[in-house]
C-alpha cells in the first residue's frame, strides 16, 4: 500500500512539499479535526458545518486535482496524545489524505510530533505564533496581529495601566501572555494578577478573589470554550463587570449565547472575523452558509470560519502546486515563485509563505447582548 512522504530538502517552506496518493485513489479524504467534546466542544457544530460547506464548494469547482473531496470528521477535543495517535493511524492506513484542524495548540503539537509531515496539515485558528515546524501550516492570527493592537488600543484610549492575565494552563495562554508582559512593559503598564486554570475548570473563586483584591483595569482572558463561559458568568455575578474591562481573543458568538446577555457588560474581543462584519464578502459567505444549512444552522463565528478558510487554503495549495500530490492526475508544478496566497472567505486573508504569516483585517468588538458590535478596525 502506498504511503505519503514529505520532501525534506524543502522543509523550511510550504512550497514544494511532496506527497504521494495511492494510484487507485479516486477521492480525496479530508480529515476535519474539530472539537466535539471537552471545553472546546461548544465550537464543534459550527466548525463542522463550515468545513462541510467548504468541501461542497470545492467539489462544485472540480474537487482537488479532479478528485471528489470527502470529509472525515474527527473529534479533536480530547486528550492531545489520544487525538495524535488516532491521526497517525488514519494517515498510516490511508483513511485520510490531509488534515484541516481547529483545536487547541497542545493538540496541534501532539499531531505534528506524531505525523512528522506524513500528510498535509493545515491548522486554522488563532494561535500563539512562533511555530517553526515544516510539518504544519498555521493560517490563524497571532498575538502580534490580533492581541497587541487591542492591548495598545486600551492603553491609549482608556489609559489602562493595571492588567490581569487569566488563562488555561497550556501552550497558547502561556506564550501569548509572556509576549503581553513585554508589550505592557513598553507602555509602562503592569501585570497585577496572573493565574492559569486546567482545561475543564468548573469554579473560579480564587481568580475572582484575586481580581477583587487587585482591581485591574483590564482582564485579558485566554480561556477556552466552556471554561470561558463559566468564568464570565461568575465574573459578572461577582459584580466585577461594572468597573473592569474584559478582553479576549477567543470569545465568539456561540459563547455569548452561553454566557448570557446579562453577563457581557464591558466584554471585548479582538478577532479577524465576526458574524456582524459589514462587508460584501461576509454577506456572501453568510448567504451561502444559510442557503446550504438553513436559518437554524449553528451560529457563525471566527473559529468556524477558520475551518472554512482552511479547507479552501489546502485545496488552493494543492491546485497551485505548493503541495505536490502525485496521483494518476497531473502533478502540480514546483512553484517557489508563488509567495502569496489568498483564498475565498470573509476574512479577506493573504498568506505569505516566506514570512509564514497571515495578513487580514483585525477588528475590536464589544459584546451587545448576544452579538458583537465592531468598535474599531485595529489592523486594516
Amino acid at each position: 500500500m502506498s504511503t505519503y512522504s514529505a520532501s525534506r530538502n524543502k522543509a523550511s517552506r510550504l512550497t514544494g512539499q511532496q506527497f504521494a496518493l495511492p494510484v487507485e485513489r479516486k477521492i480525496f479524504v479530508l480529515g476535519l479535526f474539530v472539537p466535539q467534546s471537552g471545553p472546546a466542544g461548544i465550537w464543534g457544530p459550527s466548525c463542522r458545518a463550515c468545513g462541510e460547506l467548504a468541501v461542497h464548494e470545492i467539489n462544485t469547482t472540480g474537487g482537488i486535482l479532479g478528485m471528489e473531496v470527502v470529509p472525515h470528521i474527527v473529534d479533536s477535543g480530547g486528550n492531545p496524545q489520544n487525538v495524535a495517535r488516532l491521526a497517525k493511524v488514519l494517515a498510516n492506513t490511508n483513511v485520510i489524505d490531509a488534515i484541516v484542524g481547529m483545536h487547541t495548540s497542545d493538540v496541534r503539537e501532539a499531531i505534528v510530533e506524531s505525523l512528522k509531515g506524513r500528510i498535509p496539515y493545515i491548522y486554522t485558528p488563532l494561535y500563539e505564533g512562533g511555530v517553526n515546524s515544516s510539518h504544519v501550516c498555521c493560517i490563524g492570527e497571532t498575538p502580534q496581529t490580533q492581541l497587541f493592537p487591542a492591548v495598545s488600543w486600551f492603553m491609549t484610549q482608556h489609559h489602562s495601566q493595571r492588567w490581569a492575565l487569566i488563562g488555561n494552563d497550556y501552550v497558547w495562554p502561556h506564550r501569548s501572555h509572556k509576549l503581553t508582559h513585554r508589550l505592557l512593559e513598553l507602555f509602562g503598564a503592569s501585570v497585577v494578577f496572573e493565574t492559569y486554570h486546567p482545561l475543564g475548570t468548573k469554579k473560579f473563586e480564587k481568580s475572582l478573589q484575586g481580581l477583587e483584591e487587585h482591581r485591574p483595569d483590564v482582564v485579558l482572558l485566554s480561556l477556552v470554550g466552556d471554561d470561558s463561559v463559566r468564568f464570565n458568568r461568575e465574573f459578572s455575578r461577582a459584580g466585577l463587570a461594572a468597573h473592569t474591562i474584559r478582553l479576549s481573543c477567543a470569545v465568539e458568538e456561540n459563547m455569548l449565547l452561553g454566557i448570557g446577555a446579562d453577563h457581557t457588560e464591558r466584554l471585548f474581543c479582538s478577532s479577524g472575523y465576526f458574524n456582524q462584519i459589514p462587508s460584501s464578502a461576509n454577506e456572501k459567505f453568510k448567504e451561502s452558509y444559510h442557503q446550504h444549512f438553513g436559518e437554524s444552522a449553528p451560529t457563525l463565528n471566527a473559529l468556524a470560519e477558520s475551518v472554512y478558510e482552511g479547507a479552501h487554503f489546502l485545496a488552493k495549495c494543492i491546485q497551485d502546486g505548493r503541495y505536490q500530490i502525485n496521483t494518476r492526475q497531473t502533478t502540480g508544478s514546483d512553484s517557489d515563485s508563488l509567495h502569496e496566497l489568498s483564498v475565498p472567505g470573509p476574512r479577506q486573508a493573504r498568506w505569505q509563505s516566506q514570512k509564514r504569516s497571515v495578513t487580514c483585517p483585525v477588528y475590536l468588538a464589544e459584546a451587545e447582548g448576544y452579538e458583537f458590535a465592531v468598535q474599531e478596525v485595529l489592523n486594516p
